[in-house]
């Protein structure tokens, strides 16, 4: 995926540790580590299993929700067909998000 990335001319850290957020009160409460962020945008987790889980899905878009990121992308490469999720949760839902910028 790497490769790709960088062959596709984008801005990606592997690895790269995000912080989560009390969705309350937007207190740090730890951080989650990626498999990629993209252009500072997009989180992308990839998986290798016989099937996508159900418990996959709602952790990324937990992720999602205790995060500054809007889009996520779950990709799962041991299926039968590539299964690709893409998952979305706006910052503008997240009432955190307005205690981080009053705080700056």
């Amino acid at each position: 995926m790497a490769e790709s990335f960088a062959k596709a001319g984008l801005k990606f850290i592997e690895q790269q540790r995000i912080n989560i957020y009390s969705l309350e009160t937007g207190k740090k409460l730890g951080t989650y580590i990626p498999d990629f962020v993209i252009e500072d945008r997009v989180v992308v987790e990839i998986k290798a299993s016989s099937f996508t889980r159900q418990d996959d899905i709602n952790q990324q878009l937990s992720y999602l929700r205790c995060s500054i990121y809007e889009i996520a992308y779950l990709v799962n490469f041991n299926t039968p067909k590539l299964d690709i999720r893409r998952l979305i949760y706006t910052n503008n839902r997240k009432p955190f998000i307005v205690k981080l910028n009053q705080a700056k």
